[in-house]
């Protein structure tokens, strides 16, 4: 028997909720798996606690299975124009085989074939209900699967199961189950409705449950066993499905689409998250401590620059301190430097005064270069040189410019400065 490849489930646990007891408490089957597609533990059921119990790891993928008798599948036919606009148009074009309003069913297609595309459609409260109550519990619904699609399927073949109910896998994305009373009359309908399948592959717990399954068989079909490549295998519900290999038409889509694991992130994260908040936190706490003590030294620093003010200048307007203060010791600099006009005078009118041949014609004192200008005449220059030699010698510098001839008698103008020290 050759099966068609398809790609694992890649969940780490399958689940299907059977029924709700008379509390209207929800109860499941699931079974442990790896994502790879292998069974990892022995099937179990309960309630949402016990499932929960089970399955602690918070946040853990699982493959929602959906009863087959809830679920109809069926192939759409459509127009190479309309192929990109499926999901939007296959509701409308089975608007005529449904019972129900468009607005209360959820729509779901498949991998689109040669013109036509697999589709399935379920009540959507329905749906809802079955992935709001798992997600509730902490899991992750990553697929929707109507159950007979996980049933492994000869290419251009059938694949039927019989337990409690009969299920069929006939086509890609096409399934359906049905209760055993209804058996043989829905095969003989799909083999009116159906391409007639090459090959059958059929299942069941036990050898009680495969000679049923032959029974019901169509008589078509009876007639043409010698021609079919027909298998059987004993297999229970859940060794019966094909994990690494999972038809295309997953319901988890449109308004059901999976949404961003928020959940699952934040609990992988949320360690990281703490450390960096605290982190940040600390250093925005260091941050404000830090400028409140600037804040403190700057105003420290103020109080004593605006006292320092006051005591160079105790009154006036305070526009610029810097700019006040550098003005204020300038003149002390330049007072110091200088010198006072007293003590030059002090040093230079008795030299004057003792050369009668020197006549003094003007005198001025410049305060900011410490620089006293005098315009001196005499009858010749070593007069005035010498008088320049004689102020020298006292500690100060005289330095003879401008000497003109005017009659019989010769002027100059003599700079003194003090000398440095």
């Amino acid at each position: 028997m050759s099966v068609t490849s398809y790609r694992p489930l890649a969940v780490e646990a399958v689940i299907k909720q059977v029924r709700r007891d008379e509390e209207g408490v929800a109860l499941y089957r699931w079974r442990r798996c790896s994502r790879e597609g292998r069974w990892l533990a022995s099937a179990e059921q309960g309630d949402g606690e016990q499932l929960k119990r089970s399955l602690p790891e918070p946040g853990m993928e699982i493959c929602l299975l959906l009863s087959g008798t809830e679920v109809v599948t069926q192939q759409v036919p459509y127009s190479g124009k309309e192929r990109r606009h499926l999901a939007r148009l296959v509701p409308f074009e089975l608007e005529d085989d449904v019972t129900a309003e468009l607005d209360e069913l959820h729509f779901a297609i498949g991998k689109p074939g040669d013109g036509e595309v697999p589709t399935a459609y379920v009540d959507r409260e329905w749906l809802s209900a079955q992935i709001d109550e798992l997600e509730l519990l902490g899991f992750e619904v990553r697929h929707c699967l109507p159950e007979p699609l996980l049933l492994p399927r000869p290419d251009n073949g059938w694949t039927l199961r019989l337990d409690d109910e009969l299920q069929v896998h006939y086509g890609a994305g096409l399934a359906f189950a049905v209760e055993p009373p209804l058996a043989a009359a829905v095969l003989q309908s799909l083999c009116d409705t159906a391409p007639r399948p090459e090959q059958l592959f059929l299942l069941a717990d036990d050898q009680e449950h495969v000679d049923t399954l032959y029974n019901l068989l169509p008589k078509v079909l009876h007639e043409k066993l010698s021609e079919l490549d027909i298998d059987a295998q004993l297999a229970d519900r859940w060794d019966g499905f094909a994990l690494d290999r999972y038809d295309s038409l997953d319901l988890r889509q449109g308004a059901f689409a999976r949404q961003l694991p928020f959940g699952k992130w934040w609990r992988e994260w949320r360690n990281v998250a703490v450390v960096a908040g605290i982190a940040l936190f600390s250093y925005i706490g260091v941050s404000v401590a830090q400028i409140q003590t600037n804040n403190a030294q700057t105003a420290a620093l103020r109080a004593e620059r605006n006292e320092v003010f006051r005591q160079v200048i105790p009154q006036g307007a305070v526009s610029d301190h810097e700019r006040q203060l550098r003005t204020k010791l300038a003149e002390f600099e330049s007072g110091s430097s200088g010198g006072s006009v007293v003590q030059m005078l002090a040093t230079v009118a008795p030299l004057i005064a003792s050369e009668d041949k020197i006549k003094v014609r003007r005198m001025t004192y410049n305060d900011q270069r410490g620089e006293m200008q005098i315009t001196v005449e005499a009858q010749s220059n070593s007069e005035i040189l010498a008088l320049g030699n004689a102020i020298s010698e006292k500690g100060l510098r005289a330095t003879p410019q401008n000497m003109t001839r005017s009659g019989d008698q010769q002027q100059a103008n003599l700079t003194i400065t003090r000398t440095a020290p």
